[in-house]
């Protein structure tokens, strides 16, 4: 059963267990951050505020960026393809797969199941169980 995936956003969710390969910091789209994120993240990085945003940030229509698909599309991401921040990653990061675009329909949602081992599992799990 595929068809209509996408309605049973909530259901799948709750099976959804982070395999930490890396891939949400690799998916297209943009990490907004609040000042709070970049206070925590520039203290645990032991540098300034303004280090940290001269380094790590861009802004993108009023909004401070950290990643985006042509800035830092791999974020954080050290060379075993773990989050080195990962305990203080924003929003975006932290509510990954649960965006709407990934949620759109069944073809967004399955495209983004082929690379996330994490999704694709709840997602079985979740068929297996109805």
């Amino acid at each position: 059963m595929t068809s209509d995936l996408s309605r049973y956003r909530h259901h799948i969710l709750s099976h959804f267990k982070c395999q930490s390969t890396g891939v949400c910091c690799k998916t297209s789209g943009y990490v907004y951050v609040t000042a709070f994120d970049i206070k925590k993240m520039a203290t645990f990085l032991n540098i300034t505020v303004e280090t940290f945003q001269a380094f790590f940030v861009i802004k993108r229509n009023g909004w401070s960026v950290i990643a985006s698909p042509d800035f830092r599309s791999n974020c954080f991401l050290n060379e075993n393809q773990s989050c080195h921040i990962y305990h203080l990653r924003p929003k975006a990061c932290r509510t990954y797969p649960d965006w709407d675009f990934i949620w759109k329909n069944d073809v967004t949602l399955l495209n983004e199941a082929s690379k996330c081992k994490g999704l694709k599992n709840a997602i079985t799990f979740w068929q297996e169980s109805v």
